[in-house]
């Protein structure tokens, strides 16, 4: 207990900078421990799962094209013929908008997933109320979300109680608790699969004839026998396909959020190279927290030479004194560990629902929590054992030297510290200016179509009901009567995110061997005169031309492609020629200028344009943006239409803006991290200033009986920080560079990276650090040069 006293007084001598150090290094811990825990997140996706290493997803790879969409029939026959597949089951992720009722509430709903009965049961997803086996069993139930129940039923009880998609009424026979975040399945509502084509336009084919748009999912029997079904069952399909080339891959649930980026998952796949940014800031920011720590630590204890001499004369052993400093230390940390944790509390309660970009951890299983121990013991035994060493090695004799605390080593030392410091500041700085110079400069690029004067609203009904049919065009007449409303179409998706791709296109003139992945969207009348873009050669779709609609009973119909679809199918005079797509047949009437109808992410693709009545989902309407009655002039058409089916206004330029989520998002973690990596940086550069400063009170006294004025002796001061951030700066350069140039590897559109950009950085650096060590070397240089001659 007298030790413990004594410690306490020790640390009370230097109270000011033992809080700054506390503080420092607690900063520096919940900040790592936040990363982590997000990046932990990511990458265990439905580890709550008692079964997640033995679930797989099946891939279906052609030549170099891998999808996530199966036959339907796979399922049952990977469980017939393969006895290492215990269970499988069917899912289709359905993203658009669907009309709901009940008798109190109407909604669109777009995030329902459909489903073989066995879903609940094969993914351990818990039900607070129903049974886990019978809730999807009959064709018309419906298993919703918590968050649905109370949307739809207030605080009612569901079950047993009906509710209406579309034309087709549901009997609510389970509840189940909200998906995690760190799922691979987004979704309110749960249906039977065999509803999906009465819902949707997403028809299951039954037999081996072609794909349907359903994921499958096998539960194995244990995971040692993944790498010997992976080689049995690669070539599967040719069995019931004869001379099929597909192959059959195996991906693990726990992998789907990171491990590939294909079409139409239930969840937005993760970029693994931004959680390896934030890994490698999570790493910095702990490594300036222990080595600020360290250094602090020791350049206090050193102006405590003399009571280490003391206690070395009177006996004190090397070990005893080790013991001494280690158990000191395990205080500080011990405090920067509580310290910590109080400002988790207040992340967690406070800033995470105030901050769209905070990232939200919420998984604290014991593989992390061990992690974070072992991190934890590691940095403190880090933080102790070396200058406890240090302190302890050193004898009586130079302890009572004055100059003892002046190595030329020890102060070497500290100078790489503060250019260390320096330089990652400075390429922090950087690094988030130049982001975010990128995901503005994506946003405010042009698209190359009207995005800021386009609206979409989900047609939330099936074909023929609604305004899903002939009405349509009485419908879109009655918009157009209003002078803000330019013009009306129709789409398969919204015009920002053309995402559905086909893989077995063919024309005229196609060269052998070649083969072409092309986007296609379906659409209808006056599409490209309402988004804004040119036909540049030929003409558009016509209601002149019966022929360019689709006739699934001649198989033909008209087709329109943009200017990359022809360069890179390499003919010559396209007007005209026959394109064959899915056993389709028509010819191309026109070519559409080329424009952006995917994220900057990626270079503008071949796309084809066909009119097919099936595949519509989307309202486009262009509007005059300068007169603001807009929606309420739709919502009056809408409800004089359809005023049973709940409406959805969105802007497309917010659309194009969501397209970028990710990267803002990163952008805007990487600026928090960033400050706070500065405040550590400042906290530790302010203490090493103070202590270097009480080094160089009795130089700073002669200096000034010798005439020295107050602004010669800051300058001298400030001439060192100058020519270490000058240093910091041609550190900091390169890296930086070679590091924002690998991050714009992930775009196909990049912004200029200017020189002036790192200039600036530097100079913030400086402004920072001057302003921090400028309080301490003006009230140095103030004091009375008799004080400081006495000082030691």
């Amino acid at each position: 207990m007298k030790k413990v006293k004594t410690i306490f007084r020790s640390l009370r001598k230097n109270s000011r900078i033992t809080i700054i150090n506390i503080v420092s290094m607690a900063l520096g811990l919940v900040s790592t421990g936040i990363i982590l825990g997000y990046i932990f997140q990511e990458f265990n996706y439905d580890n709550g799962n008692p079964n997640s290493d033995r679930i797989y997803r099946l891939i279906q790879k052609n030549d170099e094209m891998e999808q996530a969409y199966t036959y339907a029939p796979l399922a049952k026959s990977l469980k017939s013929d393969f006895p290492e597949v215990e269970d499988a089951v069917r899912v289709s992720f359905f993203n658009g908008y669907m009309a709901c009722s009940t008798e109190k509430n109407k909604f669109n709903e777009n995030s329902v997933i459909f489903a073989d009965p066995e879903f609940f049961e094969f993914f351990s997803f818990p039900l607070i109320k129903g049974n886990v086996k019978e809730c999807l069993s009959s064709p018309n139930s419906i298993v919703i979300s918590e968050s649905a129940a109370c949307i739809y039923f207030g605080k009612d009880n569901p079950l047993g109680e009906n509710m209406k998609i579309g034309e087709e009424v549901f009997t609510v026979t389970g509840i189940f608790q909200n998906f995690i975040d760190n799922s691979n399945f987004k979704g309110e509502l749960i249906l039977p699969l065999a509803k999906i084509s009465k819902l949707t336009q997403i028809w299951i084919e039954p037999s081996w004839k072609h794909e349907s748009e359903i994921h499958t999912f096998v539960l194995l029997t244990n995971n040692y026998v993944i790498e010997s079904l992976s080689v049995k069952a690669r070539n599967f399909i040719s069995k019931y396909i004869s001379e099929s080339k597909t192959e059959l891959l195996f991906q693990a649930l726990s992998n789907i959020h990171v491990n590939k980026k294909l079409d139409w998952e239930s969840k937005s796949q993760v970029n693994v190279k931004y959680l390896y940014i934030l890994l490698i800031v999570a790493l910095l920011i702990l490594c300036v927290s222990i080595t600020n720590f360290l250094f602090l630590y020791i350049g206090t204890a050193e102006q405590r030479t003399t009571e280490i001499g003391i206690k070395k004369v009177f006996g004190a052993s090397r070990i005893l004194l080790f013991f001494d400093y280690l158990i000191e230390i395990l205080i500080l940390m011990l405090f920067s560990v509580l310290t910590a944790i109080l400002l988790y509390v207040f992340y967690d309660n406070y800033l995470v629902s105030n901050l769209s970009f905070a990232p939200n951890v919420e998984i604290f299983d014991f593989k992390f929590i061990l992690g974070l121990i072992v991190i934890i013991i590691s940095v403190t035994l880090l933080a102790g054992i070396y200058p406890s060493l240090i302190l302890s090695s050193q004898k009586p004799v130079n302890l009572f030297s004055p100059l003892a605390n002046h190595k030329t080593d020890k102060i070497l030392l500290i100078n790489i510290l503060v250019i260390g410091q320096l330089t990652l500041c400075i390429a922090l700085i950087s690094f988030t200016l130049l982001m975010h110079k990128q995901t503005n400069y994506m946003v405010n690029k042009d698209t190359g179509f009207a995005k800021d004067e386009l609206i979409t609203i989900p047609l939330n009904m099936h074909i023929g009901k609604g305004i899903y049919n002939e009405n349509f065009t009485l419908f879109a007449g009655e918009l157009k009567k209003y002078p803000n409303i330019k013009n009306v179409s129709l789409s398969f998706s919204s015009p920002s995110s053309v995402n559905a791709y086909a893989d077995d296109v063919n024309w005229i003139g196609k060269k052998e061997g070649k083969k072409l992945y092309m986007n296609w969207e379906s659409i209808s009348y006056d599409y490209f005169k309402t988004l804004g873009v040119e036909i540049v050669e030929g003409r558009s779709f016509s209601r002149d031309f019966t022929n360019d609609e689709l006739n699934w009973d001649s198989r033909k119909c008209a087709y329109i492609l943009n200017q990359c679809a022809i360069k890179e199918m390499e003919i010559t005079d396209p007007i005209g020629k026959e394109f064959e797509v899915w056993g389709f047949t028509g010819p191309i009437v026109g070519i559409v200028e080329d424009y952006n109808f995917k994220s900057m992410h990626t270079e503008i693709g071949p796309v084809f344009y066909m009119i097919n009545p099936f595949y519509l989902n989307e309202i486009i309407i262009r509007f005059d943006p300068k007169i603001s009655s807009i929606s309420e002039d739709i919502n009056t058409v809408w409800n004089k239409f359809v005023p049973d089916y709940p409406i959805e206004i969105k802007y497309v330029n917010n659309q194009v803006l969501a397209l970028y989520q990710s990267d803002q998002k990163l952008a805007k973690i990487m600026k928090a991290f960033s400050i706070l990596t500065i405040l550590i940086s400042c906290s530790g550069l302010f203490t090493l200033t103070v202590l270097s400063m009480n080094r160089r009170t009795k130089e700073v006294g002669i200096r000034k009986v010798n005439g020295a004025q107050t602004v010669e002796i800051i300058k001298m001061f400030f001439s060192a920080y100058i020519k270490s951030v000058l240093l910091a700066l041609a550190i900091a350069t390169p890296i930086t560079w070679f590091a924002i140039h690998k991050w714009f590897e992930n775009f196909a559109y990049k912004t200029d990276v200017n020189l002036w950009l790192f200039i600036f950085s530097g100079l913030l650096v400086l402004i920072i650090a001057l302003l921090t060590v400028g309080w301490k070397a003006w009230q140095t240089s103030r004091k009375n040069p008799v004080i400081a001659l006495r000082y030691e």
